[in-house]
């Protein structure tokens, strides 16, 4: 894989151009350009379409093995030094080790709303606020979208909060066992 495509795939990935989803036996690009053959020209991209994708099947396959910590010698030191530097941030090792290795599903997608009850005779009448939370979630191993899973929760404020501390309990923990290492 040559350097420079390295660089200009890590650019577009790190400004949010092009997003990446691994799965156990692929992957997915998410262009999220509309003037895609544009990009490439401002990123001084010398190749084709064809060529683009070449050069990206080859630095998901790079930065995939980098992430699970098997390169292999196919690729120069230079390489992975370089997708280590510019692509493979602590957060992105994680998520490709996650939607590689895990057993359970995973979260693609959140959302919240706020639902009001109201009177059944006066509709004016605002009887209680709740938020809803929709999780997204599919399997490791899924990748057709519709195979995820969509769970829609709605909670009362008390409930939000017991969430928030669980979630906010799991990221200490995380956090304090990253320090350790």
């Amino acid at each position: 894989m040559d350097l420079k495509s390295i660089e200009i795939i890590s650019k577009m990935a790190n400004e949010g151009e092009i997003e990446f989803k691994f799965f156990q036996d692929s992957a997915r690009i998410r262009i999220k350009s509309d003037e895609f053959d544009e990009s490439l020209k401002n990123y001084n991209f010398d190749g084709d379409r064809e060529s683009f994708a070449d050069q990206l099947d080859e630095f998901l396959t790079l930065a995939k093995d980098v992430a699970l910590g098997n390169p292999t010698e196919e690729y120069s030191e230079e390489s992975i030094e370089l997708i280590k530097n510019n692509y493979l941030n602590d957060e992105r090792i994680n998520l490709i080790n996650l939607q590689l290795r895990s057993h359970n599903n995973i979260l693609e997608e959140v959302d919240t709303d706020i639902i009001t009850k109201r009177s059944k005779t006066n509709s004016k009448s605002i009887i209680s606020y709740n938020g809803l939370i929709t999780l997204i979630t599919r399997e490791t191993h899924v990748d057709d979208v519709s195979d995820y899973d969509v769970l829609h929760l709605e909670l009362t404020k008390k409930q939000i909060d017991t969430l928030i501390d669980e979630l906010s309990k799991a990221r200490k923990s995380i956090e304090s066992i990253e320090k350790e290492e």
